[in-house]
């Protein structure tokens, strides 16, 4: 993003002093000072440049994340149907934390 903006500015700086300094020296060929306003604008557009390019750039530093270890407790549940009969039992299992 910021290499398509200093190429944009550029491109603008170049489209505008190319053709104000043809243009001047076109029509008033009695004068020497048609190089002024380029010079002007280059050393503004140079100077905004070069400051935008030394800057430091800050990027966050990405998170910690730091996991606990966790042990996993087995046990048998027993299992009803709908009507409370007995079916068996059945192993449930999760993780408990280790403090």
């Amino acid at each position: 993003m910021r290499s398509i903006f200093i190429v944009s500015v550029c491109a603008l700086a170049l489209g505008f002093t190319s053709p104000a300094s043809a243009q001047y020296r076109r029509y008033h060929s009695y004068s020497n000072g048609g190089w002024a306003a380029p010079l002007v604008g280059g050393l503004i557009v140079g100077g905004v440049l070069g400051a935008m390019a030394n800057q430091p750039r800050y990027y966050a530093n990405p998170p910690v994340v730091i996991e606990q270890p966790y042990r996993t407790e087995c046990r048998f549940v027993p299992v009803y149907d709908s009507w409370g009969s007995y079916r068996g039992e059945r192993r449930e299992c999760y993780q408990v934390p280790i403090y």
